[in-house]
């Protein structure tokens, strides 16, 4: 019994650490903001879906894997959302829904718009008892299993132009600066970025967009996000890297296969705490707008 307690605590503290130095998918940053920022469902028009899996390149049995699904919806001035995700690690897996609305305030005549999003919905993570090696029937494993399911939203804000971007959001808004839960250490507190689109002269169709991101993180050290993006309208291609500052990259490719239908690829390292035992993960990402 105790090794299999011993077991479980180790996964914890690896996932733990591995979540908290890196975002939950690296497509946050330019291919679809929306999974981190409620506030960007309104940048795209029509109905937009995105479904993404990440997967640890050196995987084996309990690997950490995720994946996500996300459609947006537009509503007059509004714009309606739903998230769902399953995030398996070891024997833990957690599986989650949210459902967003978000407002879009035009400011003037040059695409300056206002942001302002929020969701909410629950999770919950359970032990998966069948591949316990072990007593599945242990009373420690029932309790466990037998949690309520918890709930908390995001609050996000946005400023976007035809070149500026500017987003700010608090994850878990209501737990995310409760002083009396230790069991949130590690948890993203803050999330800010800052991107310019500049149209590179010379080569039409032709862009570079700068980013600068900070991520607050409770009871440790803050993470700095500095990435940049080229993207080649003429051949609907695109190359993106980010670096933070938990001494980790994120790195991707983007195609149009279609004029609303694009593909991405990704690579993220990971931190050098866990970057012994694995190789980094990728991502693959698939957008359709109609």
């Amino acid at each position: 019994m105790k090794p299999i307690i011993l077991f479980f605590g180790c996964l914890i503290v690896t996932a733990t650490v591995s979540a908290q130095n890196r975002p939950s998918f690296g497509s946050m940053y330019f291919q679809h903001p929306y999974l981190a920022n409620p506030a960007m469902a309104g940048k795209d028009s029509g109905i937009t879906v995105y479904v993404v899996h990440q997967q640890q390149i050196s995987g084996g049995d309990g690997a950490p894997n995720a994946q996500a699904l996300s459609a947006t919806y537009q509503l007059k001035g509004f714009r309606v959302g739903v998230q769902a995700g399953n995030n398996c690690y070891g024997l833990f897996n957690t599986v989650g829904a949210r459902a967003s609305i978000s407002y879009s305030q035009p400011l003037g005549d040059a695409g300056e718009t206002l942001h302002f999003g929020i969701a909410y919905g629950g999770y919950g993570t359970r032990i998966r008892s069948k591949d316990v090696e072990g007593d599945s029937d242990d009373p420690m494993i029932q309790q466990f299993n037998g949690r309520k399911v918890s709930y908390d939203g995001d609050l996000g804000l946005a400023y976007t132009d035809n070149h500026l971007t500017v987003q700010v959001v608090v994850p878990d808004f209501t737990t995310a600066f409760n002083k009396n839960r230790e069991d949130l250490s590690g948890q993203m507190q803050l999330y800010t970025t800052v991107s310019y689109m500049i149209d590179i002269s010379g080569l039409p169709g032709t862009t570079l967009t700068p980013l600068a991101g900070y991520r607050l993180v409770k009871d440790e050290k803050g993470i700095t996000d500095l990435g940049a993006r080229f993207y080649f309208a003429q051949y609907r291609f695109g190359l993106e890297g980010v670096y933070h500052t938990s001494s980790s990259v994120t790195a991707g490719l983007t195609i149009a296969i279609l004029p609303h239908l694009s593909v991405q690829c990704m690579y993220s390292s990971e931190p050098p705490v866990v970057r012994t035992y694995t190789n980094g993960n990728i991502e693959i990402g698939l957008k359709a707008g109609f």
